[in-house]
């Protein structure tokens, strides 16, 4: 239930940004009537059962979320010019794009019932689908964030602040899943093989490890 909500608060705020446009004046930046094939595409975006779907493409926007059936976020990936979307996008659908804004970076943690910061990898993995084959030389990454968290990610990305680990949240699951480690021994062993390992070495602090634990190892 709190994802279909989420969805339609997502689909809501695009309807508010073409007001927006539309209050400005602005709305004909994202139409492409003059393209050939555009009457063939309306009539096929008039079948989907999504409405707002419909509603948004006579705007010349789209939308795309985990929360669409498959065939209309297919739709949507073909007709992709220019596309408001959640991470699944990023994550999921290689679609490259000439320019990637990432408009906000707090995201609603449904496990820990709050909101938290946009992670790095995931400002990586959407910034590297700035720049299409065969088409750009080069891409453009916009991030807006507020003022406060602005140093944050100018330190990440250019590599100032090291990224840590995430894995120890899934630890157990991961363990569970292998074959090889058949005692605590070879678990070790395979411990030693992670990005974890290497981060709790380099700051055993940031994962509960005292520096008295690490030099008596």
């Amino acid at each position: 239930m709190k994802v279909d909500v989420l969805d339609q608060i997502r689909n809501d705020l695009e309807l508010m940004k073409i007001e927006l446009a539309r209050k400005y004046n602005e709305l004909d930046l994202f139409m492409n009537e003059e393209h050939p094939q555009f009457h063939l595409v309306k009539m096929e975006v008039a079948k989907s059962r999504n409405k707002q779907l419909v509603q948004l493409f006579g705007s010349g926007v789209g939308i795309h979320h985990a929360g669409m059936l498959r065939a209309d976020r297919g739709l949507t990936e073909r007709l992709f010019l220019m596309d408001f979307c959640t991470t699944t996008l990023a994550w999921g659908v290689n679609l490259p794009a000439r320019t990637v804004v990432i408009k906000g970076t707090q995201l609603y943690d449904l496990k820990a019932g709050g909101w938290r910061d946009l992670g790095m990898l995931d400002v990586m993995q959407i910034f590297r689908r700035t720049g299409r084959p065969r088409f750009d030389k080069s891409g453009e990454g916009i991030i807006i964030t507020s003022h406060d968290k602005l140093a944050y990610y100018l330190r990440l990305l250019t590599s100032q602040l090291p990224i840590e680990s995430q894995f120890i949240s899934s630890l157990k699951d991961n363990l569970n899943a292998e074959v090889t480690p058949h005692n605590v021994k070879e678990a070790c062993a395979w411990l030693g093989y992670t990005y974890l390992f290497i981060r709790m070495k380099m700051n055993p602090l940031a994962y509960g490890i005292g520096w008295d634990e690490v030099y008596s190892s």
